[in-house]
């Protein structure tokens, strides 16, 4: 299955900065997420485009995730989102973007 889009297709990772050791710290997903963008670019899944991302650390926090939402769409122009790790930043994310347009 391929993907037809015009223009620039970029994503946003969120995670945060945790300990090492947590299964959700933002190097460990991140680096999937890079990994995966790589290889969908490597194989043109998305015909035309090159998939690009930027990573934006939401630190677990409701307030500074949305922050980084607002942030990665207004000025990073993040076309999708990947994340976040934590249901804090979730929940909030999840009723901006129910009335978001």
């Amino acid at each position: 299955m391929f993907l037809e889009v015009s223009g620039e297709l970029k994503l946003g990772i969120l995670g945060f900065a945790a300990p090492y050791g947590n299964p959700f710290r933002l190097n460990k997903i991140g680096s999937a997420a890079i990994i995966t963008i790589e290889k969908i670019n490597a194989e043109q899944i998305i015909t035309n485009e090159t998939l690009t991302y930027v990573v934006l650390d939401d630190g677990c926090s409701a307030k500074k995730g949305l922050d980084r939402v607002v942030t990665g769409s207004r000025t990073y122009k993040v076309s999708a989102f990947v994340g976040p790790a934590c249901s804090v930043v979730a929940e909030v994310i999840g009723l901006l973007t129910s009335q978001w347009n």
